[in-house]
Order: structure tokens, then sequence, then C-alpha cells
């Protein structure tokens, strides 16, 4: 998960303008830093719960087709 949120915040990170010496930031669509990584957070959850998914799929299809 922790490499989904670091891709998440790499890529929605790169568009952060810092304004007034530093103190205020502006991301993708105006919202701010903070809003930003949580945001990324909640994409790489989403993330972690597809692959999840494929992994259990593509196990079950190699168990059942090892039989």
């Amino acid at each position: 998960m922790l490499a989904n949120w670091y891709l998440m915040v790499m890529i929605l990170g790169r568009d952060c303008v810092t304004y007034a010496g530093g103190n205020i930031t502006d991301c993708v669509g105006g919202i701010s830093e903070e809003e930003m990584s949580a945001v990324s957070g909640l994409i790489a959850l989403v993330i972690l719960l597809i692959q999840i998914g494929l992994i259990v799929l593509v196990g079950r299809r190699t168990r059942s087709g090892l039989q």
C-alpha cells in the first residue's frame, strides 16, 4: 500500500504550486497539499483492494488448473 500511495502522491503532486514563501500550496484542481495526500491515500487503498482481488483470482485459477 505504501508503494501505491507514493505513486499516487507523485502523480497528483507533480502539479502542486507553492505560494507565500511556502506556506500555501495548491495542487491538482485547487485542492490543498493535505487534501491531495488524503485523496492519494484513498486511491492507494482502492488500488490495493484491486490488487488483492486479482491475487485471489489468479490463485484460485492456478489451484483449479493444477487439479
